[in-house]
């Protein structure tokens, strides 16, 4: 049996996919996980924290597939491919999640108090991109505009794979990621 922890964190995920975070009650979340409205507050202040913790620990875990297998010794293009390959996977399995991660980061909720996270568990991908401008490797511009190329575009296809509109086998991941790394380099 999972721990009421879990539990509310996964109820609050289907729910918030379902129904946006206006649209959840902590009642919702409580009926859910199969715990009492009360049970919620030993683990979260109010929702806002629940929002938030759930937020922390799916970036937390994404950052972990982002950087799984990452090789500093592989060319710049071979990490990059590696980066946007496992966001790509990362979003194809996991809709609910990178779903919730895109709405919570376009929210109110999301305030600068997320950016530690972002550098703390984000810092090889910060790190690799730097290097690879400071080599002049790729373009000499904001990270957070080469995000929005490229490692966005990966979500943005990811989610077109799931709704049915393409198909993002093997062969088109490559073109993609190669039509996006050709947008970053110089």
């Amino acid at each position: 049996m999972k721990d009421k922890r879990t539990a509310i964190l996964e109820a609050t995920l289907k729910l918030i996919s379902e129904r946006g975070f206006h649209g959840t009650s902590m009642q919702m979340v409580a009926d859910i996980a199969k715990v009492g409205a009360g049970t919620i507050y030993r683990y979260f202040e109010n929702k806002e924290d629940l929002l938030s913790k759930l937020y922390v620990e799916l970036k937390i875990e994404f950052s972990e597939v982002l950087l799984a297998n990452y090789d500093s010794t592989l060319s710049f293009r071979g990490r990059f491919h590696n980066l946007w390959k496992n966001m790509v996977h990362y979003s194809i399995d996991n809709p609910q999640k990178t779903a919730y991660m895109e709405q919570y980061t376009n929210s109110p909720f999301c305030d600068h108090t997320m950016e530690e996270i972002h550098k703390k568990y984000f810092s090889k991908v910060a790190n690799f991109i730097n290097e690879a401008i400071t080599q002049e490797v790729i373009k000499d511009v904001p990270i957070d505009i080469i995000a929005i190329f490229t490692f966005e575009t990966a979500v943005a296809l990811a989610k077109k794979h799931s709704n049915g509109m393409i198909n993002l086998n093997d062969e088109n991941i490559e073109i993609a990621v190669n039509m996006c790394w050709d947008a970053l380099k110089k």
